[in-house]
């Protein structure tokens, strides 16, 4: 929640009220660490938010444990049913990557597609990449 004045008085703004406030400036939401806490389905339904971020945990055994694989398809499963974009955080290895793109998740975020970069280094990267000499795995 945030607190905002108006006409001096306070006002407590929650995030679905501040969401569709900036909707019609073109502003996007993400909402982060999907699957490992608690989320009222009909909050998601009712505001801006267009990404859905799949929290780690949810990924982490995923392509080991087949319940926690239907566990991970089942969140993604209810992104895609409301319209939204899917990313997946934590993804590690080729097998996690695999299942993520079985079930229709948009991007990946992990170790397995890059470390941790300094700013040069991003800018060295995307230079590279923009002029070819930088190829990303299929």
């Amino acid at each position: 929640k945030w607190r905002s004045t108006v006409k001096g008085k306070w006002v407590v703004l929650t995030a679905v009220t501040l969401n569709l406030a900036m909707e019609p400036l073109g502003v996007k939401f993400s909402l982060d660490h999907i699957g490992s806490g608690y989320l009222p389905l009909a909050d998601l339904n009712q505001s801006s938010v267009n990404t859905l971020v799949l929290d780690r945990a949810l990924i982490a055994e995923a392509d080991a444990n087949p319940c926690a694989a239907r566990s991970l398809q089942a969140v993604a499963s209810v992104g895609h049913i409301m319209g939204k974009t899917t990313v997946a955080q934590g993804v590690e290895n080729l097998q996690q990557m695999r299942l993520l793109e079985s079930y229709g998740c948009h991007s990946v975020q992990g170790f397995f597609t890059a470390s941790p970069l300094s700013l040069v280094d991003l800018r060295t990267r995307l230079l590279q990449q923009k002029m070819g000499r930088l190829t990303m795995l299929s």
